[in-house]
């Protein structure tokens, strides 16, 4: 069982939603109201409110009985609560209903508005205070009330009947969604509404959502979320089709109905489509929320290049998975673990390797599990399906404790340079999974670009550079042998397969260390000339890539075919 957390005396927040809720409790000791009007009576914001309740459920003063669904708020249990509630002070709160001027019959009270069944019918039209009304869902999350409608509205009044219906918790705006928010911020003392009878949720959000698509005010984000609660009650494939929703949308709805808020103003902010929001929406339910912030941000700064973050982002969250697995594993059998650079602060000097120290006999100091100085620690190396983690063991400040080196060294600069080695490659190999989805999601699934041949006919001219093998490892990198196995449907499909052969040669030849150069002068032109080809047909660089491009195009230029090749000019 979770073991409860203490709401402190000082914690206003958390008292006054307590409060509050047990004035609205009922016999049997359940509260059922919606956040909103909780928001409401408490005056905290959305997200304040909805921390509170989370502070009072791990405090175990209330659960939830029923969680909150589209068509009614969520119901929760405060019987624990109301047991306890005179034994840690508190009181419950309930609001004072106050007369509103009834001047006039057509002005409705405040006491009709908060329980209009019987009391209004559909067809009659009222004069009532705007924030007796409670605004309901609109698939639109941004009504765009700008200060120049609240303006008008201040001078005008509202001049077209707000729409609504009677429930039993109160009188709910179907149409007139902006009206109703400016009127309130205008601070108008009533607005005209009009009766209706509501049509089902289902046939309303199917409404908004035909309604906004044609006039395109619907965001990708809040045309996920009416997407999503279309499926959630049941509207079948047809229908949706119907409605001008694709087949694939709904899963992609899903998932970014389901995202964070900061999710959903990434999507505001930087106007990405559904597909996109899909992607970050199903990083971020995977990935450590540190992680997920972090590339949430970088998206907002350059959202050309949304696949990049999120495989660097994936990666770093397997690193650190297989980090932390490693590090439990050996604290579990009793070892120090340390940080590597708390070990390399003092390397060589004073920390050292146990392979690499011996004792006064020039014996090995393992076992050295006995020893102070005894630690370990853990790094991930590789990347993608290679990546593991590989404990050091060591033995600090090793000279008090008896210990020698087998030689005197130091750190040399071959050291650092083989860290940089370690990194660049696991970057080099990144961006390459990256660069090869995209080749084949997007460059394949499209018409060809019409200068293909000014790729093609450099990569013909110097295949000898690259074995029969690389070239063969190449191809399978970017799905040659799905193309038919050499028997083409037609003269597009010939020439794809063609591209992908001569791009399977330069795949080959790559390898995850290409940017060291090691293929000589002219396989790095081939390759560069590659990378500036796939940028001009739309794939974004990644930092590796624009920075081997940018060290090839700073030296003399290498000709890559003809009779010239491999001339400088």
């Amino acid at each position: 069982m979770t073991e409860a957390i203490a709401i402190a005396a000082d914690d206003v927040q958390a008292r006054t939603v307590a409060e509050t809720m047990l004035g609205l409790i009922t016999d049997d000791g359940h509260v059922e109201v919606a956040q909103a009007e909780l928001a409401r009576l408490t005056g905290l914001s959305a997200r304040t409110l909805r921390r509170a309740l989370d502070r009072l459920r791990e405090a175990h003063w209330i659960s939830v009985v029923r969680e909150a669904t589209p068509n009614a708020p969520a119901r929760y249990d405060l019987t624990d609560l109301a047991d306890v509630a005179q034994a840690v002070g508190l009181k419950p709160r309930r609001e004072e209903t106050t007369a509103v001027s009834t001047t006039g019959t057509g002005v409705l009270s405040a006491e009709v508005a908060a329980d209009p069944i019987g009391a209004v019918q559909p067809g009659q039209r009222w004069l009532i205070d705007p924030t007796l009304l409670q605004a309901g869902s609109n698939i639109r999350g941004d009504l765009r009330v700008g200060p120049e409608f609240v303006e008008t509205i201040a001078g005008l009044g509202v001049l077209k009947d707000i729409d609504v219906y009677p429930t039993l918790t109160g009188l709910v705006v179907l149409d007139g969604h902006r009206r109703h928010r400016a009127a309130i911020e205008a601070g108008l003392e009533t607005v005209p509404v009009r009766i209706v009878d509501v049509a089902g949720e289902l046939e309303r959000i199917g409404l908004q959502l035909t309604e906004n698509d044609a006039h395109e005010h619907t965001s990708a984000v809040d045309r996920a979320r009416a997407i999503n609660q279309l499926v959630l009650m049941g509207l079948p494939a047809a229908e949706l089709r119907k409605r001008g929703v694709k087949a694939s949308e709904a899963t992609l709805a899903r998932r970014v109905a389901n995202a964070s808020q900061e999710v959903a103003e990434l999507g505001e902010s930087v106007n990405l489509g559904l597909d996109d929001l899909a992607k970050i929406a199903e990083a971020e339910a995977d990935l450590p929320e540190d992680i997920a912030g972090m590339v949430v941000e970088e998206i907002r700064e350059a959202p050309g290049k949304i696949d990049h973050f999120l495989e660097r982002a994936r990666d770093e969250a397997r690193r650190r998975a297989l980090y932390e697995d490693e590090v439990l594993d050996l604290r579990q059998q009793g070892f120090t673990v340390i940080r590597r650079e708390d070990f390399e602060e003092g390397f060589p000097k004073t920390n050292q390797y146990l392979w690499n120290l011996v004792d006064e006999y020039d014996n090995t100091v393992e076992p050295h599990d006995n020893c102070p100085g005894n630690a370990a620690y853990v790094s991930v190396i590789g990347s993608g399906d290679y990546m593991r983690a590989q404990t050091c063991f060591v033995c600090m400040d090793y000279a008090s404790h008896g210990h020698f080196t087998r030689e005197d060294r130091a750190r040399t600069t071959q050291e650092v340079d083989r860290a940089a080695t370690i990194e660049a490659n696991r970057q080099a190999a990144q961006e390459g999974e990256v660069r090869r989805t995209w080749i084949k999601d997007v460059l394949f699934k499209r018409p060809l670009p019409k200068d293909t041949a000014l790729l093609e006919m450099p990569v013909i001219y110097n295949q000898a550079q690259v074995s029969d093998a690389s070239q063969a490892k190449g191809r399978a990198l970017v799905d040659f042998d799905a193309m038919g196995f050499g028997l083409t449907m037609s003269a597009a499909q010939a020439a794809k397969a063609r591209l992908a052969w001569c791009i399977g040669v330069l795949e080959g030849g790559m390898g995850r260390d290409y940017w060291r150069s090691r293929n000589g002068e002219r396989f790095d032109s081939l390759v560069q000339l590659y990378l500036r080809t796939l940028e001009h047909w739309g794939y974004p660089l990644g930092e590796g890539e624009e920075a081997f491009c940018e060290k090839v195009e700073a030296a003399p230029a290498i000709i890559t075919w003809g009779p010239r090749a491999g001339e400088v000019h």
